[in-house]
């Protein structure tokens, strides 16, 4: 259940706000949306959460903030950040030297961290 009705407002702007961004159309939006979650969202369910009449679980705020590469804060209006863009990280390694074994580890348990994140989208 959402705290207020200003952070009902805020969440529905920015749900309708990111949607239209993307160019998806309500039902572009649901088919999409259920690929990846395995949910069964419909249109009339996104009009109600874009018209602030219908609140959604916080779960599926999780969810769409997940979709649209963007927090639950913002959808929620805790964070104004606007931007969703993803940001890169990237690494190089010349070749050189070689990793040490504690080094190798280290890079092994970022992979996996950010292997395991890339999964959970």
């Amino acid at each position: 259940m959402m705290v207020n009705e200003q952070f009902m407002n805020t969440f529905s702007k920015r749900l309708r706000q990111l949607r239209n961004e993307a160019n998806l159309s309500m039902d572009e939006f649901c088919e999409k949306f259920n690929a990846k979650f395995g949910a069964k969202l419909n249109k009339s369910t996104v009009s109600r959460y874009e018209n602030g009449s219908q609140e959604p679980m916080v779960s599926l705020v999780k969810n769409f903030a997940i979709f649209f590469n963007t927090s639950p804060d913002y959808l929620l209006g805790y964070d104004e950040n606007t931007n969703h863009e993803i940001h890169t990280l990237a690494a190089h390694h010349d070749g050189g030297d070689k990793w040490t074994d504690e080094e190798q580890q280290l890079l092994d348990r970022f992979k996996k961290t950010l292997l395991s994140m890339r999964n959970e989208k």
